[in-house]
């Protein structure tokens, strides 16, 4: 009963600081309001994807649910709140895997402070609910008698995100380290072949989707500066970077970097930041920075037991991140609970030493983190979604037409909250969209000026966006009056004729 009631109150703490930092800028996560739009009006044909496939049905239900008790707001502070609990979860769950692997149960503190799981467990976002499941997975793997329960989390994690799957593999591996041979090879059977039925009895009856932006160039693993832009996104997620976009030199560096990646939200935060966070950020990078280094040092010191499994969750979910997108921060979140697993292992016989690195890498993760990360999404006013799309979302009515060509957190960022029909530009042909302005004949027609002019990143890409955009800016003439203007945009009105 004590550990129950330590448990709930680890949890409840966890989940008052990140309710109480969590901000109100959520343009870094860019798949936000297309889940929260989802979630409150998407068909049934649109909600199983086919990397995520359960996430958006189970959070449809929560929100309904939420409704059915008297909640009438919309479903993005449900999705937030969904989050804030399942990474609470993730951190009970979590504290007991270190304790049972004889690390100090404190270790779970650096992960807490780390920047992707601090800024995304208070984002309507997919990773904290399916690191909820993997832990709780990972935690009934230690009993035996409840093997059961096991399977049925690793079977729901895998349904919420095929990125959980090297930490269920992990677990197998696990089993079979222990020498635990008939274990392990019915927890493979007994999960592999629900997820599989599951997989093809949804694609039978309603079908999966999947979502393939043809402009984004990718380049090789071989190349040298895919390692590079790796290294800095895996690294975000450790000690946020954000700072970096407040310093116009810096900016300018990463922009060419990441030449194919969108950083208009990056940028714009980063000019709107007053410049004492420059100086104290840096300062704060680089303390944190050396302490960092010198706490990954355990990585080389771990318990051969567990050196195995944590390997194989860790490199597997690395390998995806680089194969499918290594620039992306986002694809390494889940690489950061074995990281920080690995690490607390390799401190554990370090004693009081130990216990000191761990307060001072802890207070200092916690301190930039706040400082160089979290306070640059916290002001409304360096939130370039809902600083560009004010206009429309105040003066756009429902049988209104908006064509813009943004990111795609931008497109689904208009398309929430502003009741007019939004079109992405980029991939819609001048055919479908003249198309669609004369089924609403009757409304007006805003043009973003990224449709006109293409942004950098997307005059970079593969050229069919770029002509199709062309092709449009020919075709709506010299049509547009200028109805507002921003910081970095235009927004026109096309009078018809």
């Amino acid at each position: 009963m004590k550990a129950f009631w330590k448990t709930a109150g680890l949890f409840c703490a966890v989940a008052a600081f990140l309710t109480l930092t969590a901000p109100s800028n959520h343009s870094e996560a860019e798949d936000t309001y297309y889940y929260a739009q989802m979630v409150e009006r998407g068909g049934w044909s649109e909600m199983f994807h086919r990397h995520h496939l359960l996430y958006l049905p189970v959070a449809r239900g929560i929100y309904r649910l939420a409704q059915r008790v008297g909640f009438e707001g919309r479903a993005m502070p449900v999705l937030i709140g969904l989050s804030i609990a399942s990474a609470s979860a993730v951190i009970c769950f979590f504290s007991v895997m270190l304790r049972r692997s004889g690390a100090g149960r404190w270790w779970v503190v650096p992960l807490l402070f780390s920047y992707g799981f601090w800024r995304y467990a208070c984002a309507a976002e997919i990773y904290a609910p399916a690191l909820a499941a993997v832990c709780a997975a990972w935690f009934f793997s230690a009993q035996p008698e409840r093997m059961w329960r096991c399977v049925c989390c690793s079977i729901f994690a895998v349904l919420l995100h095929l990125a959980c799957l090297p930490a269920v593999l992990a677990i197998g591996v696990l089993f079979a380290v222990t020498k635990e041979w008939k274990r392990a090879g019915l927890f493979f059977l007994c999960t592999g072949l629900p997820v599989a039925a599951v997989y093809g009895v949804v694609q039978g009856a309603v079908g999966t989707i999947v979502f393939v932006d043809t402009g984004v160039v990718r380049s090789s693993l071989f190349a040298a500066s895919t390692w590079v832009k790796a290294l800095f996104a895996f690294g975000q997620n450790v000690l946020s970077g954000n700072f970096l976009f407040s310093i116009p030199s810096m900016a300018e560096w990463l922009s060419g970097l990441f030449p194919y990646q969108m950083l208009q939200e990056e940028l714009f935060m980063g000019r709107q930041a007053d410049a004492v966070w420059q100086v104290v950020s840096v300062v704060t990078f680089f303390s944190a920075l050396l302490l960092l280094g010198f706490a990954v040092i355990g990585l080389i010191r771990n318990q051969r037991v567990w050196l195995c499994p944590m390997s194989v969750w860790f490199a597997g979910n690395m390998a995806m991140a680089l194969w499918v997108e290594p620039a992306n921060p986002e694809m390494y979140i889940f690489v950061l609970l074995p990281f920080w697993f690995l690490v607390a292992n390799g401190w554990k016989q370090a004693g009081y030493f130990g216990t000191f690195a761990l307060s001072a890498l802890a207070a200092a993760m916690l301190l930039h983190n706040a400082i160089g990360g979290m306070a640059f999404v916290q002001r409304e006013a360096g939130d370039y979604c809902r600083q560009k799309a004010a206009w429309v979302v105040e003066h756009a009515t429902a049988e209104d037409v908006v064509l813009a060509a943004d990111s795609h957190g931008f497109i689904t960022y208009l398309a929430y909250w502003s009741p007019a029909c939004t079109l992405d530009a980029k991939f819609q042909t001048s055919e479908n969209i003249f198309q669609a302005l004369e089924r609403r004949s009757a409304g007006r027609v805003f043009v973003f000026s990224d449709v006109i002019e293409p942004l950098r990143p997307v005059a970079r890409r593969n050229d069919e966006p770029v002509q199709r955009l062309k092709s449009l800016a020919n075709q709506l003439g010299s049509r547009l009056m200028p109805v507002s203007t921003g910081e970095d945009w235009t927004i026109y009105e096309w009078v018809r004729q």
